[in-house]
């Protein structure tokens, strides 16, 4: 199941995307408009209208779908018409995991876009849930840019943790990566911390004298 979130400063622009996807064929039950992500998304990923004013703050639209084609389709008008087009970058993603302390820590370089980026993100984590790890530290200081698909699956990746009785946090946003999650509320439902130490630190039993932060 894939996941994505556009982003949009005003209602009248997440309204005109919400029709261009109708009329590009996305199927009008995987399409979610929402003002925000909150704390409620640790459990549930949907959300209806909340009946807030649009105005007052960006609207979000969350596409959910188990069909790749419809998927990048989405995403494609998601990221044209929201505001992260304006700092759209291209290049590739790196990303390479260490252990300290019983805490994996995933360092991501790059973007984390439709395919490639949130897939490569997806595979890293269920293989260290596979090897047991609950405990997963996201550091995106090095991330560029992060799309519609790659906001969903920062998402997906905090409620699979928390469904499987694990723990997200995340470290070091860069400036773009965390206007954006301001933007979107995500700052509520994410645990993010300013440096590695102090994250390590929160999760209660790791040992800081391997942190290196």
């Amino acid at each position: 199941m894939e996941t994505l979130i556009g982003v949009f400063a005003a209602r009248e622009r997440a309204e005109e995307t919400v029709k261009e996807l109708l009329d590009k064929h996305v199927p009008r039950e995987v399409i979610f408009p929402m003002l925000e992500l909150s704390p409620s998304e640790r459990s549930s990923e949907e959300s209806k209208f909340s009946g807030e004013a649009w105005t007052e703050r960006p609207s979000l639209i969350l596409v959910r779908t188990d069909q790749q084609e419809i998927a990048r389709l989405a995403a494609d008008i998601l990221d044209r018409m929201g505001i992260s087009a304006q700092w759209r970058t291209s290049g590739g993603t790196k990303m390479a995991s260490r252990q300290v302390g019983g805490i994996a820590i995933v360092e991501v370089h790059g973007v984390i876009t439709v395919g490639a980026g949130n897939m490569m993100l997806r595979d890293i984590v269920t293989s260290l849930l596979k090897e047991g790890n609950k405990k997963l530290l996201l550091s995106l200081r090095d991330v560029e840019y992060v799309d519609s698909a790659g906001l969903g699956e920062l998402v997906k990746t905090h409620t699979t943790l928390e469904r499987q009785g694990g723990r997200l946090k995340i470290v070091n946003l860069s400036q773009k990566v965390q206007d954006l999650f301001e933007l979107t509320g995500l700052h509520k439902v994410f645990d993010v911390h300013e440096n590695e130490a102090n994250a390590i630190q929160s999760f209660g039993s790791a040992k800081l004298r391997n942190a290196g932060a």
